[in-house]
């Protein structure tokens, strides 16, 4: 169920945000606690896999090493590796294509092209990376003028 949905604008594709919580969520929530979560990248112009898939090691990689004490080498590295290889495999994402990003309560990565699945990854590291990426302190965004998740809806209600 839907519960939150939040939005920003990327370079190359827009991003949504959504959980399952009934209750109002914050950034350090959605990193914290134990809920579904999806990022949803719909893609604003063509863009090769490659490319995206060069930006996500690029931005991941420095988290990832953090969170296993500096080591170039572990799961988290593996797990970040069988994510790239999901953009690697796909020779154009198109304007318009989604990609969604599930992090599930037991630190799964499911991820998902056109409402395709490409992969599951058990991996807490990669999991908490992919969004601290977005919601984090270091937010990609910081990079950027006047970009950050803005709240565009509430509790959905049940029926």
């Amino acid at each position: 169920m839907l519960g939150q949905c939040k939005m920003a604008m990327a370079r190359a594709y827009a991003i949504g945000l959504y959980t399952e919580d009934k209750q109002p969520v914050n950034e350090t929530a959605v990193l914290t606690g134990a809920m579904n979560r999806i990022l949803v990248l719909v893609m604003d112009k063509d863009v090769a896999g490659h490319h995206i898939a060069k930006g996500f090691d690029k931005s991941l990689l420095p988290r990832i090493r953090k969170a296993q004490a500096g080591s170039k080498r572990g799961s988290g590295k593996d797990a970040l590796r069988d994510f790239t290889k999901c953009f690697n495999r796909e020779k154009t994402l198109k304007k318009g294509s989604e990609v969604a990003l599930l992090w599930t309560p037991d630190n799964k990565l499911v991820v998902y092209f056109d409402n395709q699945m490409r992969a599951v990854i058990e991996s807490p590291i990669l999991c908490r990376a992919v969004f601290d990426m977005y919601l984090g302190e270091d937010s990609i965004f910081r990079k950027y003028r006047n970009m950050s998740f803005t709240f565009h809806g509430g509790a959905a209600s049940e029926t």
